[in-house]
């Protein structure tokens, strides 16, 4: 990842409509004494789909002393339950320190106030939609709920979708899985197994939040 552009202290505004269009609502902390970004990205999607694996992946690219750790509430049958937490402590981006809260939502439908709950305080949201044929209804159904959310509480947040268990070997194809996807966000294929694109799916949405925080800033 490239080095943010020199930061100035700043004031994020509450969320708000004007002129009928949505403005994003910033919660990223910037504490620019101590050169240190706090940020909470979501990783969301449907019951199964692999954001816990993907989480589990992610750590040791993040985190190769493994020094920190995974905490997970599942159900028995493996499934996210109430959350996945994966807190990287003073992630490097000099001069910066930067502080994550990476964080995977339960997706199942029963879950869904939980669900909705964690989402609040998001700076930025990986959909993780799984590749599996069976589960492209909802893939799409997990990314019109996440859709009308934002919408209904006047929120923009930068998003990516990565396409998950690009190993399958029945994997459908990646322009179905896609298919209601706008042309504009960025999509990545990925897999648990061996780690493919993990690191990228995170990297692009922690590209798209650092945009949307520090270039403002640059012109201002």
């Amino acid at each position: 990842l490239p080095p943010p552009p020199p930061l100035r202290q700043q004031k994020h505004p509450a969320s708000r409509k004007e002129g009928g269009g949505v403005r994003p609502r910033p919660t990223t902390q910037i504490d620019t004494e101590r050169n240190l970004l706090r940020a909470r990205i979501v990783f969301w999607g449907p019951s199964g789909a692999g954001k816990t694996a993907m989480l589990l992946a992610l750590r040791p690219l993040l985190d190769p002393e493994g020094m920190t750790r995974v905490y997970s509430v599942a159900n028995g049958g493996g499934t996210t339950a109430a959350f996945c937490l994966l807190p990287v402590e003073d992630f490097k981006l000099e001069p910066y320190r930067v502080r994550l809260r990476l964080l995977a939502v339960p997706g199942a439908t029963a879950r869904t106030s939980a669900r909705l709950a964690l989402l609040k305080d998001a700076d930025a949201v990986v959909f993780v939609a799984d590749s599996a044929p069976a589960a492209l209804d909802a893939n799409k159904a997990s990314w019109q709920e996440l859709q009308g959310t934002l919408k209904s509480r006047g929120l923009s947040l930068p998003t990516v979708v990565a396409i998950h268990k690009r190993d399958l070997p029945e994997a459908a194809p990646v322009a179905d899985v896609r298919r209601f996807v706008p042309a504009d966000v960025p999509v990545f294929g990925t897999a648990a197994s061996d780690g493919r694109g993990i690191f990228d799916a995170f990297a692009g949405a922690f590209r798209l939040l650092l945009r949307r925080e520090f270039f403002p800033l640059r012109a201002a």
